[in-house]
């Protein structure tokens, strides 16, 4: 008997795409299926388009007030009856395949809680977005990043048998996966599928700048406390190099690069110390890092090139052969 998968969809003035997202789910190859659809107190025509589908396997819940994301999918899951949990935003569609696949490969893997799956943007740009396969992998990024694209995640049930391991509510939409997955990081085994089973719905920057703004304040308050908390770095201003590691913000000085890659180094040695990374797995992030923080410097001419060169010293991660070329290229003609 196959096990009961479901899916959560939080939803918010959703009319343009709510039904193109629930159509995807239902026309999945993995037939054990609930939906729950949470109207997060929609002022368009979310509820009434709602009410026009007619599918045994969706509930519909509205919010008489507007709660944020992050408790909408609380509020799913504490009444989910599935054995996985699978998040879905309501403007993205899943590829038919996609809950078949993560359930076999939950299923195969009992020491996994938690995996997700490349996504293939859709509006706004057109870009493969690809994460880390092992648990290590997850870990080391997120030190800069998150690890999932968060509607592709499917989670064992039990994962919440805990009240705390639940979303924080007060993050509403605005970086509570990336505080989950590093609270839940040490405790559950996190993967990822290569393939790309989503496709995820973007925006002009101008739709959401608000919202990005707000991410990125609460980004830079997770990052640290995970770094202050896994390789015991004290407080530091210097965690502002960190944060233009992870944004790969271009700078103005040579100076305030290489301020950055010492961070990077810094946060190598610590690791040697706590143990908290595996080595390997932190030598590619770290290396990753280095090159784009160059890459998107190569404004700063052939010092900062050379500096790349003399800087391979972290194993792991390479730069394809037209990476490359396009460094140099770049560099020597300014653009």
């Amino acid at each position: 008997m196959n096990p009961l998968v479901s899916v959560v969809i939080p939803a918010f003035n959703a009319e343009k795409y709510i039904v193109g997202c629930i159509e995807s789910i239902c026309h999945q190859t993995y037939p054990s299926l609930e939906l729950l659809v949470i109207d997060d107190a929609s002022t368009d025509g979310t509820c009434e388009l709602l009410k026009q589908i007619h599918d045994s396997r969706i509930h519909i819940i509205r919010n008489p007030i507007n709660r944020g994301l992050a408790a909408s999918v609380n509020q799913a899951i504490r009444i989910a009856k599935g054995n996985y949990i699978a998040r879905m935003d309501a403007d993205d569609i899943a590829l038919p395949t996609r809950i078949e696949k993560q359930v076999n490969f939950l299923e195969t893997r009992p020491e996994v809680s938690i995996v997700g799956t490349a996504m293939k943007s859709i509006g706004f740009g057109n870009f493969i977005h690809r994460f880390p396969l092992s648990h290590d992998a997850c870990k080391a990024q997120l030190l800069f990043n998150v690890c999932f694209g968060h509607p592709t995640v499917m989670i064992r049930k039990n994962v919440f048998d805990s009240p705390e391991n639940f979303y924080r509510e007060e993050l509403q939409q605005y970086s509570e996966e990336y505080e989950l997955w590093c609270r839940l990081v040490n405790r559950f085994r996190f993967a990822n599928l290569p393939e790309v089973l989503l496709h995820y719905r973007t925006f002009p920057p101008s739709l959401k700048s608000e919202a990005e703004q707000k991410r990125k304040i609460n980004s830079f308050a997770i990052r640290q406390n995970f770094i202050m908390q896994e390789l015991g770095v004290p407080a530091s201003s210097a965690f502002e190099q960190h944060d233009q590691a992870a944004n790969v913000v271009k700078v103005s000085t040579q100076e305030e690069v290489d301020k950055t890659m010492e961070w990077l180094m810094y946060l190598k040695m610590q690791n040697q110390e706590t143990h908290a990374f595996d080595p390997d797995a932190l030598d590619y992030e770290l290396s990753k890092r280095v090159f784009e923080c160059r890459y998107h410097n190569r404004h700063l001419g052939v010092p900062n090139l050379w500096a790349w060169y003399q800087q391979r010293v972290l194993k792991g991660y390479s730069p394809t052969l037209s990476q490359h070329l396009k460094f140099i290229g770049r560099t020597l003609t300014g653009m």
